[in-house]
C-alpha cells in the first residue's frame, strides 16, 4: 500500500484527492506501518531541520495530507520533536484581507482603476480625501480552517498558503490566493506589507509573503476553499483587530480546547499594517 501511496503522491497531495489520501493513511495504517514502509513515507517529506540525518524509524508520522504531523527524536536533537510541517515546499503567501463594510455604499474612486496596480496606500488616501470611509471602518476578514497541531484542530486564517515560487510578483500570487479561497470578494488595491524568512515550527526555513489587499464584498465558503479545510469567514472592524487580537493571543489559554490561536502571518501583518496607518486610525 506505501509503495502505490510513494508512486501516486504527487497525484495524491492535490487539494481535491487530500481526502482520499487521509482515508489512505488512516491512524491505523500509520500505527501498524513497518521501519520500511516508514522510510518510504519520510523520504517524501522535505529534507529539513530534524529530517536531516534521521535514524531510520526514529521519526513517526502521526497524521499526513497537507500537512504532516511528525513527533519523534533526531540525530543531535537534546528533545523530542513534534511540530507539524508542510509537504513540498518552504514558501508561503499570504493575504491580510481589508474589506469595505457594505454600510459605506462603496462604488469606486470615479476614474481611478481598480485592482492589483492601484496600492493599497493610494486607495486609503483617495478614501480619505473623497470621505469615502475611514480607516478605522475596515474589516479584518478571517476565515476558519482546520489546522493539526492546535488544541481543537483549528485557527483562524487568511486566504493563503503554500505554493512553489512562480516569479517575483508576490501580489499576483495573492490575487490567485483569493481567487481560489474567497470568491465573492472584489479587490480594490493591494500592495506587499512583508517578505522574509523565517523559521517554521523552530526548525523549518520558510519564506513568508504578506500581501494586504483591500476589498469589497462577501466571501462564499466554496468546493474550493472547503478542500484546504476552510469551513467558515468572519470580520473583524480593523481598529479592534489591532488593538484586542495581540492581547486576546497573549491572553488566551492554549490548552483549553476552546482556545483557537491566530495565523502568525495575521499578527505579522497587523504589525505593520499599524506602522503604515497610524496616523490614520
Amino acid at each position: 500500500m506505501i509503495t502505490e501511496v510513494a508512486k501516486n503522491w504527487d497525484e495524491l497531495t492535490k487539494p481535491q484527492n487530500l481526502p482520499r489520501l487521509r482515508a489512505i493513511l488512516k491512524p491505523s495504517v500509520l500505527e501498524a506501518m513497518n521501519k520500511a514502509d516508514m522510510e518510504i513515507l519520510l523520504s517524501l517529506l522535505p529534507k529539513y531541520g530534524p529530517l536531516r540525518g534521521r535514524t531510520p524509524g526514529a521519526l513517526r508520522v502521526m497524521s499526513i495530507g497537507y500537512h504532516a504531523h511528525i513527533v519523534g527524536t533526531a540525530i543531535g536533537s537534546p528533545y523530542e520533536v513534534d511540530y507539524v510541517t508542510r509537504l513540498h515546499s518552504c514558501s508561503a503567501t499570504s493575504s491580510i484581507i481589508l474589506r469595505i463594510p457594505e454600510k459605506c455604499g462603496f462604488r469606486g474612486f470615479g476614474d481611478v482603476p481598480m485592482g492589483k496596480n492601484l496600492h493599497f496606500l493610494k486607495a486609503l488616501s483617495l478614501a480619505e480625501e473623497k470621505k469615502l470611509f475611514s480607516v478605522g471602518e475596515l474589516e479584518l476578514l478571517l476565515q476558519k480552517i482546520f489546522r493539526p497541531g492546535t488544541p481543537n484542530s483549528w485557527q483562524w486564517g487568511t486566504p493563503g498558503g503554500v505554493h512553489e515560487p512562480k516569479g517575483p510578483d508576490a501580489v499576483e500570487q495573492g490575487v490567485v490566493e483569493l481567487t481560489e479561497e474567497a470568491e465573492g470578494l472584489t479587490l480594490i488595491a493591494s500592495d506587499v506589507l512583508l517578505h522574509n524568512q523565517i523559521f517554521q515550527s523552530g526548525n523549518i526555513p520558510e519564506w513568508h509573503t504578506i500581501v494586504v489587499m483591500l476589498c469589497s464584498g462577501s466571501p462564499v465558503v466554496t468546493d474550493g476553499a472547503r478542500s484546504e479545510g476552510i469551513v467558515e469567514y468572519k470580520s473583524v472592524r480593523l481598529a479592534q483587530a489591532i488593538s484586542e487580537i495581540t492581547n486576546f493571543e497573549r491572553e488566551g489559554d492554549i490548552n483549553s480546547p476552546n482556545y483557537i490561536p491566530f495565523d502568525g502571518k495575521i499578527l505579522q501583518g497587523l504589525m505593520m499594517i499599524d506602522r503604515w496607518t497610524r496616523v490614520m486610525i
